[in-house]
């Protein structure tokens, strides 16, 4: 299997190899983008600090310390039980083990762009023909739904979309989720929703989750977005499709055994309650909006 580089990576990699003050010009951009200094620290999610009586065991379960699954289902209204959740390192994890389930060398996807990166790569490593569907200006950034139709056959084994889409913001309605679901309903086909975004919504209207829609739907997102917490690996995988979540568990015990960091999981379980959750979210939002006038202000 042959990977292609992630070249912007690529170039923060080689910058620290020849000495560039990375972090520094990072903090540059860091301070822009959040103007009010807006940062959250461990002493934010966790005023009291780790307990020292943190036991460094397994979580005791392989898909994820179970309380933290069911503050996950919460926070993203799932409709699901606890068992149709699965804990990763981050949203990449998580797409890149329903990525390898889901297809063969031979197999098609249907991938949107713009969008992230990542399924369009693992598609030229797998040999999987990834038909490219645009979201468009004209139609608020949305793609057009006939022409998916159009793309969809018995070959096509995954509809991959980022929603709320990166990089333009855009979210599908109900009904329009519905129908991705049923043009991939038609052919047994997955749908793979990057929903890492989810909670940024500009009208505070929920993004609705692809989990929730379809049986073959799964939903993926971490803290990494929405509460900037990249530094905390951990995600998550979500799906009606019980059989599929323990393919993915099995390939995840060849990449990170069954367990993920406990103190992750700790510091994701105290970030996720509610109260603390929808007040996190509220600050990352008064940021953004900051930010959007600036922007708009220089465009």
């Amino acid at each position: 299997m042959e990977i292609r580089s992630q070249k912007l990576s690529d170039f923060f990699n080689i910058g620290r190899d020849r000495g560039w003050d990375i972090e520094k010009q990072q903090w540059t951009v860091h301070t822009l983008i959040n103007p009010e200094g807006l940062t959250f620290t461990l002493g934010d999610i966790l005023p009291g600090g780790i307990p020292l009586d943190l036991r460094l065991e397994k979580s005791g379960s392989r898909y994820g310390y179970p309380p933290l699954r069911e503050v996950i289902i919460r926070t993203q209204q799932y409709d699901l039980p606890v068992e149709n959740v699965l804990v990763t390192s981050g949203t990449q994890h998580s797409n890149f083990l329903a990525l390898m389930v889901a297809l063969r060398e031979g197999d098609e996807a249907i991938v949107e762009i713009p969008s992230w990166e990542q399924p369009r790569v693992l598609c030229e490593a797998l040999n999987v023909n990834a038909k490219i569907i645009r979201r468009r200006s004209e139609l608020g950034w949305k793609f057009d739904l006939d022409e998916m139709a159009s793309m969809a056959s018995p070959k096509v084994k995954v509809i991959y979309i980022c929603h709320p889409n990166n990089p333009t913001g855009a979210v599908l309605t109900a009904d329009e989720l519905k129908a991705v679901c049923e043009i991939a309903g038609r052919h047994g086909a997955y749908v793979i929703s990057d929903e890492i975004y989810k909670g940024l919504e500009w009208t505070g209207k929920p993004t609705p989750s692809v989990a929730n829609h379809y049986e073959r739907g799964v939903s993926t997102s971490s803290l990494s977005k929405t509460l900037g917490m990249g530094g905390l690996r951990l995600g998550w995988l979500a799906t009606q499709d019980r059989g599929f979540l323990e393919r993915c568990m099995e390939l995840k015990y060849y990449i990170s055994l069954h367990q993920q960091s406990r103190l992750d999981e700790t510091v994701a379980f105290a970030a996720l309650q509610p109260s603390r959750y929808r007040d996190l979210i509220d600050r990352t939002m008064k940021a953004a909006r900051a930010n959007f006038a600036i922007v708009s202000e220089w465009i």
